[in-house]
């Protein structure tokens, strides 16, 4: 059976490895390993047994350890255990909710969950995420922050989602704002591509948020595109679409076939 008491230690531990100028990630990760599996003997598993108490103490510290964990995950640059820990510490914040009292820490990871989202382009599950939270709290600064990026990217004005940078209400977001930052790039450069045959070389920088000319040579490489610059333009080299090919008649009909499967249901 594990001890609160070597739990609560070690979660000390770990905060004082954390909680510094320079974080000692690979101690902090070696103490969260160990949390785990002391957490793992505490069966926090409805229904629960033992006493009341016990397991509300023991839920605290389950919490809490995810919590950490999530943070020492940025600051790993770990995406995927960030995802994996925020996904596990909501079970707390909603399901086990009635038993605890609130968490300092429970907007700001719900916050960055919907930011890590946005950043991942993975709109449906953004909204998803955010019916979840309560209307009354969406003007939390920790919501409000990744609510009105996406609201900025609906509206196509890119330019205002990486101004908020500098607002994002904790230095953790920043980390996500930097991967934000590459797909309103990538969205820039595919609604370009769309829009344009050719654009004149000095102006692309500036229009994709690069530095100078070196930099687009450098974006352009590393994803594979077709583009090419020749007398100062960059061409786009994108297949040129034959507007008469777009099949109209299977459209309609796949149209018709869903309005009449959705009459049906209704």
């Amino acid at each position: 059976m594990a001890d609160e008491k070597n739990v609560q230690k070690l979660l000390e531990q770990f905060k004082k490895a954390f909680n510094t100028p320079k974080p000692k990630i690979s101690e902090c990760k070696k103490l969260l390993s160990q949390l785990k599996i002391q957490l793992i003997k505490f069966q926090l598993i409805p229904p629960f047994t033992g006493s009341t108490a016990k397991v509300k103490k023991q839920l605290l510290l389950a919490r809490e350890t995810l919590e950490l964990a999530t943070f020492l995950s940025i600051a790993d640059k770990d995406v995927k255990s960030f995802e994996r820990h925020a996904s596990q510490v909501k079970t707390y914040y909603n399901d086990y909710g009635h038993l605890l009292p609130s968490s300092e820490r429970k907007w700001t990871i719900l916050g960055l969950n919907l930011l890590f989202l946005l950043a991942e382009d993975r709109m449906g599950e953004f909204h998803t995420q955010l019916e979840l939270i309560p209307l009354k709290e969406h003007s939390n600064m920790y919501v409000a922050f990744p609510v009105r990026l996406e609201q900025h990217l609906m509206e196509g004005t890119y330019n205002k989602v990486l101004s908020a940078r500098s607002a994002a209400p904790a230095p953790s977001y920043t980390f996500f704002m930097d991967t934000l930052a590459e797909t309103v790039r990538d969205k820039i450069a595919e609604c370009s591509e769309q829009a344009y045959e050719t654009l004149p070389i000095g102006q692309v920088p500036s229009m994709f948020m690069l530095k100078d000319v070196a930099a687009l040579q450098a974006y352009i490489e590393e994803h594979d595109k077709p583009w090419t610059v020749d007398n100062n333009l960059l061409h786009f080299n994108q297949p040129s679409l034959n507007k008469t090919d777009i099949p109209s008649h299977r459209l309609i009909r796949e149209t018709l076939t869903y309005a009449t499967e959705l009459e049906r249901i209704i």
